[in-house]
């Protein structure tokens, strides 16, 4: 008779629970051997629960090596390869807010987009090096990194910690102290009617006009924001490859953020702009004159630094012609996207839905923080 303190417990797939020397471990075959990995002493709170859980992502993986990928989780806990074995959770109870992040860090940062960890990382990063992980609580912890950064600043870092304690939190069963850290924070005003404002189509031609005069080599590039409310970092991202003049449709599946290039939209949704006559006529031009596969390079031929671009190039134009009296508002590069979306619900009768789909975004977002207000119309009689 089997003793019940050895032996098999259950099975996931093709990986096998088993209690053996006083140990919850896996084990499975993997290349025709045996291989095997320790999870937890047997009597680890929830350690069925968590070997459970490691022995499904085994078995993941090994439905993943009959297509050719491979894992390291596989090779087991041998000699030469010591495979990251789980500790029991009640270890993590005793963790400060630092130790926590660290974890987080190294759990997700093969599954995080290199974008979101040269920033918001950086900046937790930064955040949990000034304040004292070990004695501060929550609003304690905000008071302190106030001293240093805005509220704005804060926002997205916090974001990435709560998303870490959160897990941490899960693993062990446990309310998250740090689950509530943002309500600390300021109020952030709500959007502003910055945020929303747009140029009228006289301001636009304004400065389409001062681009072609100016900065040649970028008139193209501002022109083609103005004429599709495209975001910048989608435009920046466009390659030949995506535009099919003969059919007159323009693919938008990519974007070139933060220095990196990201597949998809910033609404993860991919969509197609149909071209119209003024569109067509710019951007065959602009294939005749840029021999790059980006259709709009910068001038040294690699992507647009959007940052840079609105800095050094951008607002100086604005700033120049709000002077000049040639137009009312200094907004930035981003406002043009605002400006086309205003212009079409105002000038045409194209349906907000249908807006929303053109532009790739969604009909709330567009009355929250696109569609501006007419500045010129004049008060009703009534």
């Amino acid at each position: 008779m089997r003793n019940k303190s050895q032996g098999t417990v259950k099975k996931v797939g093709r990986v096998a629970i088993e209690i053996f020397k006083g140990h919850i471990r896996l084990r499975w075959t993997f290349d025709k051997r045996g291989k095997s990995l320790q999870i937890c002493p047997e009597g680890t709170k929830d350690g069925l629960r968590i070997a459970t859980a490691k022995a499904k992502e085994i078995d993941t993986a090994l439905a993943k090596s009959k297509l050719g990928i491979y894992d390291d989780i596989l090779l087991g806990a041998s000699k030469r390869h010591q495979a990251e074995s789980i500790k029991p959770t009640n270890e993590e109870l005793s963790w400060n807010l630092k130790q926590i992040w660290e974890r987080h860090k190294e759990i997700k940062k093969d599954k995080i987009a290199i974008s979101t960890q040269k920033n918001s990382w950086k900046f937790a990063d930064k955040f949990l090096n000034i304040v004292d992980c070990k004695q501060e609580s929550a609003n304690k912890v905000v008071d302190t990194l106030l001293k240093y950064y805005s509220p704005s600043t804060m926002k997205r870092a916090l974001d990435e910690i709560v998303c870490a304690t959160n897990a941490w939190a899960k693993r062990n069963d446990i309310k998250n102290p740090w689950k509530d850290i943002k309500s600390f924070l300021p109020k952030l005003p709500k959007g502003t009617n910055r945020s929303k404002e747009a140029w009228s189509r006289g301001e636009i031609n304004e400065i389409l006009k001062a681009f072609q005069e100016k900065h040649k080599h970028y008139y193209p590039y501002v022109a083609f924001l103005a004429y599709t409310g495209c975001r910048p970092e989608e435009a920046i991202a466009l390659t030949w490859e995506d535009i099919d003049l003969t059919q007159g449709i323009i693919s938008i599946n990519k974007r070139f953020t933060h220095g990196n290039l990201a597949n998809g939209t910033k609404t993860n949704d991919g969509r197609e702009i149909r071209i119209n006559n003024k569109l067509k006529e710019l951007l065959s031009q602009q294939q005749c004159q840029n021999k790059s596969k980006l259709v709009f390079p910068s001038v040294t031929g690699i992507y647009i630094n959007q940052k840079k671009f609105n800095t050094r190039v951008f607002k100086p134009v604005i700033k120049q012609l709000k002077e000049a009296g040639k137009i009312s508002k200094d907004l930035p590069t981003y406002n043009l996207r605002n400006s086309f979306i205003s212009l079409v619900l105002r000038e045409t009768d194209i349906d907000i839905a249908t807006t929303a789909k053109m532009t790739g975004t969604s009909e709330k977002m567009i009355l929250q923080h696109y569609w501006g207000a007419d500045d010129s119309v004049v008060i009703p009689e009534i």
